[in-house]
């Protein structure tokens, strides 16, 4: 894969938050449209569910500096990013029956916290598809707030105590 990017290119890097943004997005377009497929019956839920997970698995990857079509970052490096998603997700994880311990290597620990965006992507899905006649004005509106969340918990500085 390396080999496709041409020499001295100019990568994204996960410093720019609106990098950030456009990979979120890009992840949750491609929940809806899976769902979508979904209820066409044109993919099973199993399926769905599957290739989700591969899906964020790869994201997990991008974010842990995998993913050679990204210049490493010096600011949201892999492993501040980790550091600041398990601060923020760590009551999550108990809630889900998960320990520290359970996710103590990094790439399990993005897997899991990526699934946990897949399924945040999932349940406003749903939510929104309750009101047929708001969705043109509130989905998108739901959908930026979902992605300004996770891309604040990605790129936001914290002070460390």
């Amino acid at each position: 894969m390396n080999a496709a990017i041409p020499e001295g290119a100019d990568l994204p890097s996960l410093d720019d938050p609106q990098e950030v943004n456009y990979l979120l997005y890009s992840h949750a377009l491609a929940v809806a449209n899976r769902l979508s497929e979904a209820a066409r019956k044109h993919v099973s839920r199993q399926e769905v569910i599957d290739v989700d997970k591969k899906a964020s698995a790869f994201l997990a990857s991008a974010l842990l500096g995998k993913n050679p079509a990204y210049a490493p970052a010096k600011v949201n490096t892999p492993e501040t990013i980790e550091r600041r998603l398990r601060s923020a997700l760590s009551n999550r994880l108990s809630q889900v029956g998960l320990t520290e311990h359970d996710v103590v290597d990094s790439r399990d620990f993005m897997q899991v916290a990526m699934f946990m965006f897949t399924n945040e992507v999932h349940e406003l899905i749903q939510e929104i598809e309750k009101n047929p006649d708001t969705i043109v004005e509130e989905g998108p509106i739901k959908l930026n707030a979902l992605l300004g969340k996770w891309g604040q918990l990605i790129t936001k500085e914290h002070l460390d105590a």
